[in-house]
């Protein structure tokens, strides 16, 4: 089964900080065009998120 994964990452640094509010609609985005462009190719699947340790 072919399996694509997307990670988000927040920043732990003062400077990225003002940047993590951005990080959840970013990977909205993301993933929406991928979804979008998927199903426009014919393929088909579906979602699962999970947690991961880093």
């Amino acid at each position: 089964a072919d399996k694509f994964h997307f990670y988000v990452r927040f920043s732990k640094n003062k400077k990225g900080l003002i940047y993590n509010k951005f990080v959840r609609l970013d990977i909205g985005i993301a993933v929406c065009h991928f979804d979008l462009s998927a199903n426009e190719s014919g393929i088909s699947g579906e979602w699962g998120f999970f947690r991961t340790k880093y």
